[in-house]
């Protein structure tokens, strides 16, 4: 399947794609066993959760996976590398929002890809080639449109939740970072959960369909570093990536009589108490700008 243009303005052209596109399952599977080589995260289970995976892998349960979000730049492959681990039946199945600035050349001039015509042009290629095949699709994030667009990102946003929902149910489980950002001063505490993942979850509640669940996985790196993040902003970031820690906390199964509101709350429930425990076990190091040890802060 050809891609589509990836303009918000063709936003429905991007969505009819991903419903039907679908991953080279071999490359997909060995690009996600060899992130978990690199990154070899440490994984442990709430009790239950460990119980229950394999009876909701059976009955094809719709799943919505939510992690904390701690860098923009690298959460992606340490996600890759625990699903590998946590949910390896469905590699190639998972579906990933992606900021839809992976598609339209922003994170290009990020990593300061030279402007010229034709190495941009094959360069963007090769990336929306690579992200597709790890599951991932765009989201068109108001914060990231012009004023000028807001309207157009409404559209599109619900777009994503309509195709999202025919995805999971039939069988793709669904990774989104709640809290939509990754700017924080104190990584151990997550930012207020957004309204997308209710907007997503209610998708499951519609009759006829069977509910999902909510599977939070909170993710701790062995060290963090206070610096200027790309905003401009300071923030606490991870700067040693591989051997994080991640704990797959209490499944939260979605009721019939939930709202947008209850699942933003109890979505923050259990991200918050996973994420928690990932900290307690991992218990990272803090670092400032110049490499001094502020662990103290966090204590």
């Amino acid at each position: 399947m050809k891609p589509p243009a990836y303009t918000i303005e063709n936003h429905a052209a991007v969505y009819d794609f991903y419903r039907d596109y679908t991953p080279h399952k071999t490359f997909t599977r060995n690009a996600y066993r060899l992130l978990h080589r690199i990154m070899q995260p440490r994984i442990t289970y709430d009790e239950c959760s460990r119980q229950e995976l394999p009876e909701l892998l059976q009955r094809n349960t719709p799943m919505i996976i939510t992690l904390n979000h701690l860098s923009d730049r690298h959460d992606q492959w340490t996600s890759a590398a625990v699903a590998s681990d946590v949910l390896p039946e469905k590699v190639g199945d998972i579906r990933v929002l992606a900021k839809s600035t992976f598609y339209t050349g922003e994170l290009l001039d990020e990593m300061k890809v030279p402007r010229h015509k034709l190495v941009r042009s094959l360069a963007q290629r090769a990336l929306t080639g690579f992200v597709n095949n790890m599951g991932t699709m765009p989201v068109y994030r108001p914060t990231d449109q012009s004023s000028e667009q807001r309207r157009l990102s409404i559209e599109a946003a619900n777009s994503t939740w309509d195709t999202l929902g025919e995805l999971l149910e039939t069988g793709h489980p669904v990774a989104i970072y709640g809290e939509g950002t990754a700017d924080t001063q104190d990584p151990r505490y997550n930012l207020p959960i957004k309204a997308g993942i209710g907007h997503l979850a209610i998708q499951t509640l519609q009759e006829g369909r069977p509910p999902g669940v909510i599977i939070p996985i909170g993710v701790s790196y062995p060290e963090y570093t206070e610096r200027t993040n790309r905003k401009g902003k300071t923030a606490i970031q991870p700067s040693k990536l591989t051997h994080a820690h991640a704990h797959v906390g209490e499944i939260y199964h979605l009721q019939p009589d939930d709202t947008v509101r209850t699942i933003q709350k109890q979505t923050a429930r259990v991200l918050q108490d996973a994420t928690s425990v990932a900290f307690m076990l991992q218990q990272p190091r803090y670092l400032d700008a110049d490499g001094s040890d502020i662990s103290y802060r966090f204590q």
